[in-house]
């Protein structure tokens, strides 16, 4: 029970549960009372603690598994037997390798297809780095990988970066500096520019175990790997070390980390920070090529207390040199370049000029494409896991057939084989679709914009779906429920600050009258037929005074054609489903989203009254008392007509609207439907205070003059 019994029981017991256990044992088989342990004051508690502290150190690895699995790995894998390995003291004749992931939150700011930039979180980031034994020294700039788990592309894009010369960066950070103790080894010392190791340990990691890293070590730098035991973190000491410095020293001591655990007081919503402060993985990179740099300058007890770089120094001089890198195999590309066996495809019965498939992409050139005598010839094909646009080719007696292009639009983006391999994987469960048309990349990238789920807004519209959230959390005209900082930052626009100037503009004519927004902007949509097909709408479509679009001087829809349902403007998806469609089924426009790529519509307003509201430029209509009339049963177009009734009404002299001729009050109404604004005031005023006092009525009937 004190080390863990591989039956249901508790993994690490305490003494106090044993001890009952061995209580209910001794009942169980007849001690007396009078009997041990029944006849001690403790119950024989004390001696069984006794017993298990010898246990503890006579069995010292099996006992380390009650405080964890690192410690019981340690305890049973070192200490005993050879003592370590022999030390080493030349340069670059061992190195170790690991990933480490890095314990915060950083956000990335990409491109849009529309040239937008949008905030994107990243998950998770990992950090690639070679450590050199003999001194401690870190080789070349370390690698960040984006991706959540590092792939053998990864490794050798790490191992290309400690093996290029390395170049101090511009840093854009205020404030952020090298110290001119530190830096890189082929910073400070030309004579091992493109140095390369002997030996490399590695974990096993599925990345470290990939056929390309194992060829390219082998082919390209000439070394030997060292795959170290399952689970034998110890083997690799230095590189441990240095993640663990690296950690405390500089990613924990930020504002984003996520801790060394979930419970750890140092996280505190990094997410939200990262967003907030838009740490992004620029920045991560600048400050850590500075971490890096100074902690190969900063002294260690270690090397007694002279620096990684000052030990490397001295060693050099005594004349321990590394191997360079031969100069034929230092292009970039070499290093993560892989060789694959294929065969030429074409036939001369459909008609199909020579080609290549590679990753269910077809490739081709001019001097293959007249080749037909080579279809079904075995070539061997150079690949660069960094761009799959081209790749090169050689026949089977060592000539080279020359430089193949990707076929469609797959030869327009760079894209690595990783990229590649998830295209295919989604295109295959048919979760993006693209033609020949279409560049892939764009597709997926768009693919995976629309899979980020970005909170935004307040608590309220976190929680958006709630049905128990009212609709003035949903309403798109003011965006009360929305965060206006939040949506700045996501969207890279004040939406809140553009809405409200728009508004504005469209009811800068009538301010004076002091009705709320909503009065003027209905809480169901309006669209015009033709604009939605080609995926637009206006505040203008939403402005009540407008019955007609202003763009195709048709009638505006507030109804689906299917269902004759009214469909609510708010953020909700009450009765919209998918985009553009109702819950119904019905389609109000279909797009894909490569249209969407291309989506660059001008709409010209051909409605003359909606062109002299707009351009009114604060000439509004001149109503400084009460409003008494309905928005919605009226037109814009009224406004723009001349107050006939007024001037009749001003120029008649009778006494009371009940002695006007029916003639007259036919005139009236007749008149009434070309204006807008009736002026009681001056016969108000003189003949009826009592009805109408100091008010304006705007489109009045014969019912109303009849009042």
């Amino acid at each position: 029970m004190f080390f863990g019994s591989k039956k249901l029981t508790e993994p690490v017991m305490k003494p106090k549960y044993i001890h009952k256990k061995f209580i209910d044992k001794c009942k169980e088989i007849g001690v007396s009372r009078n009997q041990y342990p029944f006849n001690t004051t403790h119950l024989g508690y004390k001696a069984l603690c006794r017993y298990l502290v010898h246990l503890r150190d006579t069995h010292f690895g099996q006992s380390s598994s009650r405080y964890g699995h690192d410690a019981e790995q340690k305890a049973k894998n070192s200490g005993k037997g050879q003592l370590n390995y022999p030390q080493t003291i030349t340069p670059y004749q061992h190195v170790e390798f690991d990933g480490h992931r890095i314990d915060g939150k950083y956000v990335i700011i990409i491109k849009t297809l529309e040239g937008d930039e949008a905030v994107l979180a990243l998950e998770r980031l990992w950090f690639l780095s070679f450590i050199d034994r003999a001194t401690n020294t870190i080789i070349g700039r370390p690698h960040i990988c984006l991706n959540k788990e590092y792939n053998a592309s990864d490794v050798m894009i790490a191992a290309k970066k400690a093996v290029i010369p390395v170049k101090k960066k511009n840093l854009t950070i205020d404030g952020l500096s090298y110290q001119p103790t530190g830096g890189y080894p082929s910073e400070r010392f030309p004579v091992i520019k493109w140095a390369v190791w002997d030996v490399v340990y590695f974990d096993n990691a599925k990345a470290h175990l990939a056929e390309m890293v194992r060829e390219r070590f082998r082919n390209l730098i000439g070394c030997t790997t060292c795959l170290g035991a399952v689970d034998r973190p110890m083997r690799r000491p230095h590189i441990e070390r240095f993640h663990q410095t690296l950690t405390s020293s500089s990613i924990q001591r930020m504002v984003n980390t996520t801790g060394s655990h979930p419970n750890d007081p140092r996280r505190d919503e990094p997410e939200k920070k990262a967003i907030q402060y838009k740490m992004t993985y620029e920045h991560l990179e600048e400050l850590l090529d500075v971490v890096v740099s100074n902690y190969n300058g900063t002294p260690h007890g270690a090397l007694f207390y002279n620096s990684p770089l000052d030990a490397l120094e001295q060693r050099l001089n005594k004349g321990m040199l590394p191997r360079l890198l031969d100069e034929s195999k230092r292009a970039e590309v070499e290093f993560t370049r892989i060789e694959q066996p294929r065969t030429i495809r074409g036939s001369h019965k459909s008609g199909k000029r020579p080609y290549i498939e590679y990753m269910g992409v077809e490739y081709r050139n001019e001097l293959l494409a007249q080749s037909a005598h080579l279809i079904n010839t075995k070539i061997i094909v150079h690949v660069n896991v960094d761009d799959l646009r081209t790749i090169r080719v050689y026949l089977p007696d060592g000539s080279e057939l020359g430089e193949l292009v990707a076929a469609g639009k797959w030869s327009l983006t760079p894209h690595t084989l990783q990229m590649r391999k998830a295209i295919n994987l989604l295109k295959a469960k048919r979760l993006i679709h693209f033609t020949q048309w279409d560049d892939p990349i764009f597709v997926y990238h768009e693919y995976l914009l629309s899979q980020t789920k970005i909170k935004m807004g307040n608590n309220e519209v976190k929680t958006i779906k709630n049905g128990k959230i009212g609709h003035s959390r949903r309403e798109l005209i003011q965006l009360g429920g929305f965060n206006q900082l939040r949506l700045q930052q996501y969207l890279e626009c004040d939406l809140v600050g553009h809405n409200s100037r728009t508004l504005s503009k469209i009811l800068k004519p009538i301010e004076n009258f002091n009705e709320r927004v909503d009065t003027w902007f209905p809480l169901n949509l309006r669209w015009c037929e033709l604009c939605i097909k080609n995926g637009y709408h206006s505040w203008l479509h939403q402005f009540t005074l407008i019955q007609h679009c202003p763009f195709h001087r048709k009638w505006l829809d507030d109804t689906c054609p299917s269902c004759y349902n009214k469909i609510p403007f708010l953020l909700s998806d009450d009765m919209l489903g998918d985009p553009f469609t109702c819950r119904c089924g019905f389609q109000l426009a279909t797009f894909s989203e490569t249209q969407w790529k291309d989506w660059a519509l001008t709409c010209n307003i051909l409605d003359p009254t909606v062109i002299n509201w707009l351009e009114r430029e604060g000439e509004g209509v001149m109503v400084s008392t009460q409003l008494l009339f309905n928005p919605r049963s009226t037109s814009l177009h009224m406004f723009s007509q001349e107050p006939l009734i007024t001037y009749k009404i001003q120029e008649k002299s009778a006494t009371s609207i009940n002695r006007w001729s029916d003639e007259f009050l036919q005139e009236i109404s007749i008149m009434n439907n070309n204006c807008f604004i009736l002026n009681f005031l001056e016969y108000a005023h003189t003949h009826m205070p009592m009805f109408f006092g100091n008010i304006h009525c705007l489109k009045p009937t014969i019912s109303t003059v009849r009042l």
